[in-house]
């Protein structure tokens, strides 16, 4: 999240809301952020079609400014999804409100399998924050001891200093190579941080529906221990009333839970597409420049990071998504596992509708092509 505060990566209007002044200037500063996103996505483009444009084309410099090209062109699109689409807004806003619902009950039970759920997914962020920061190391050192290589202009052989990443610059790089390699070290650091928080952005909206289907597990599998602390907190007397009410929380909080999914799938499936496409490209291209060039300690070291770090990627968000659907699936099995045989004709039959409604397991789309699981994760690799 500081990340994303940092780079203006997250929707300006959840920054400051009670100061309007800074309010204000944050989200000027983070359109400027924007705006020169935009710019560095601009220029990796006009050296792609430059360096297609020449005779002799180098297929391993092609596919290393693809690799760059692909995962930025699909953050661009998230950003624009973050900041511009009025579902996304809302989106946010139900993450904070449903949290807040969760703690405000007041249940340390509850609180805890919450808590504990997002612990777990901070340790996977951080190894993948660290992969990404490895792998900006490299970018920035490597051509400081790289040697230089042949390139033809016009019927001239010069020999070119490589550039930490392939994009278009206004100037003779060679001449101001040491000013042109100070920025492109900025713009790998701009570039990675906006790849990486929009990512865990993501992350965190992908992961928001299994703590709250945990909970709902936990109620579910412990009934009467559930139905007794609301009928404490509510000072209900009667145990049918109780019951009867704890279900129609659980009710609710599934429901809030479903149009959630929904909501995500109709803001961002797809944008998910288009990161399932370019993935499947990407590993295409990275193998590409592991057989084009000859093996050396930096290629090594970038292979595995940037390797580690794209694999970590898929395997997060089709990990959460085959984890959606099967959790929101075992709800049946918890609400079975409950003494519901032991409750009012009422409560039986609303019970009964939880497990009806769990034969049908939520899912995050791919668009309208596919489900987002560990199936979907095996098709990019292959």
């Amino acid at each position: 999240m500081i990340c994303s505060v940092a780079f203006g990566c997250f929707p300006w209007e959840f920054y400051f809301p009670d100061n309007k002044p800074r309010r204000r200037a944050y989200e000027i500063y983070g359109r400027i952020m924007f705006a020169y996103y935009i710019v560095f996505i601009f220029t990796i483009f006009v050296q792609l079609v430059v360096m297609l444009k020449r005779p002799d084309f180098d297929i391993d410099a092609v596919c290393a400014n693809m690799c760059v090209t692909l995962i930025n062109t699909v953050t661009l699109f998230r950003q624009l999804v973050f900041h511009f689409n009025p579902k996304f807004k809302k989106i946010i806003q139900k993450v904070i409100d449903m949290e807040s619902q969760v703690y405000r009950k007041g249940d340390e039970k509850i609180c805890s399998i919450y808590t504990k759920y997002v612990k777990g997914i901070n340790k996977s962020l951080k190894l993948y924050f660290c992969f990404i920061g490895s792998l900006l190391v490299i970018f920035c050192v490597r051509p400081l001891l790289a040697d230089p290589v042949e390139q033809r202009v016009g019927d001239e052989v010069k020999l070119v200093r490589p550039l930490p990443q392939s994009s278009w610059f206004p100037i003779d790089t060679e001449e101001q190579y040491l000013y042109v390699y100070t920025w492109g070290c900025i713009n790998c650091m701009i570039s990675a941080f906006f790849v990486t928080c929009s990512d865990l952005i993501m992350f965190a909206l992908l992961t928001q529906p299994m703590g709250h289907l945990n909970i709902l597990h936990e109620i579910l599998q412990n009934f009467d221990k559930h139905k007794r602390n609301f009928a404490l907190r509510n000072k209900i007397v009667n145990d049918d009333i109780a019951a009867y009410w704890t279900l129609v929380d659980v009710i609710k909080h599934h429901n809030e839970i479903i149009t959630y999914v929904n909501e995500i799938n109709d803001c961002m499936s797809f944008v998910m597409l288009c990161d399932f496409l370019q993935s499947s490209l990407q590993v295409a291209c990275i193998l590409t420049q592991a057989l084009e060039n000859d093996i050396d300690v930096f290629l090594v070291l970038f292979m595995i990071s940037f390797i580690g770090s794209m694999f970590l990627r898929l395997i997060l968000y089709y990990h959460y998504g085959n984890e959606l659907l099967t959790t929101s699936q075992n709800i049946a099995l918890s609400a079975w596992q409950s003494n519901w045989y032991d409750q009012s004709p009422q409560v039986k039959i609303m019970i009964f509708t939880v497990i009806a409604r769990a034969q049908k397991p939520l899912k995050f789309y791919l668009g309208q092509f596919g489900v987002m699981s560990l199936q979907a994760f095996i098709s990019v690799s292959n």
